[in-house]
């Protein structure tokens, strides 16, 4: 039964055995190896969807400041939704707190007149309604190559709201099955082979210890027959890339 890979670490050491170490003398760096394996899960982030999904955070936001920075794993933006208490928006003058008090909705409502749990909840639905309708909702500006969110208009008081983004998920060196994913492994070990063909191309007839001769050349074109059928594949199985996730 094969061994499952959890993290980095465990792929890279599968990666190198595939390349035929220890037996080989395989010249590649550790941050070649590293390297190739981030472009893969790179590329297949941005084709699936169990790696970039949709989320929401919550944004701190001062008065007079229009951008701010976000994490690297925040992808695109797609919304501001900001609050500061009920009736508190961008717009103060025909905020829907303000429309309600002078249409004297405010008294009923406070319980001035008896009005009851249902009569309350009727009121909240209205002015739930209202907001929207009245109050001029931020528009979100973000830069995907410095991860900043621009809000437009720039913020008149200090509030908080929910950001709606995509973020991609990021195991980093935690131990995750992301790893462990049948394309990211062999699309990994098909960059390796590339990069490898290309090193032992410089050394093309070499013969190494136990008999064996470099073949670069060889190496090269097997990295690049196994990386395009792979390419095909993730197309296939996992779909066309996902564009407007990524800003």
């Amino acid at each position: 039964m094969a061994t499952s890979i959890r993290n980095k670490q465990q792929l890279q050491d599968w990666i190198m055995k595939k390349l035929g170490a220890p037996v080989l003398d395989v010249e590649e760096e550790t941050s070649q190896i590293v390297d190739n394996i981030d472009d893969a899960v790179q590329l297949f982030s941005r084709h699936s969807g169990d790696v970039v999904y949709r989320s929401a955070l919550v944004l701190t936001v001062t008065a007079g400041v229009d951008t701010y920075t976000l994490p690297d794993s925040i992808k695109s933006v797609l919304s501001f939704d900001a609050t500061n208490g009920i009736g508190d928006g961008v717009n103060v003058l025909f905020s829907p707190l303000n429309q309600m008090y002078n249409m004297g909705f405010i008294n009923f409502f406070s319980g001035t007149f008896g009005a009851g749990l249902a009569s309350f909840e009727i009121g909240m639905q209205y002015l739930r309604n209202t907001e929207k309708m009245l109050t001029a909702p931020f528009e979100v500006r973000f830069n995907k190559y410095n991860h900043t969110v621009q809000l437009i208009p720039k913020p008149h008081q200090d509030m908080f709201g929910v950001l709606e983004a995509y973020t991609e998920y990021d195991p980093g060196t935690a131990d995750s099955d992301l790893y462990n994913e049948y394309w990211i492994k062999w699309y990994s070990l098909a960059l390796c082979k590339i990069s490898l063909g290309r090193i032992w191309s410089k050394y093309l007839g070499m013969t190494i210890p136990g008999g064996a001769t470099l073949n670069g050349a060889q190496l090269l074109q097997e990295g690049i027959t196994e990386k395009m059928a792979l390419e095909e594949m993730l197309v296939k199985t996992e779909g066309e890339p996902l564009g407007p996730m990524w800003g």
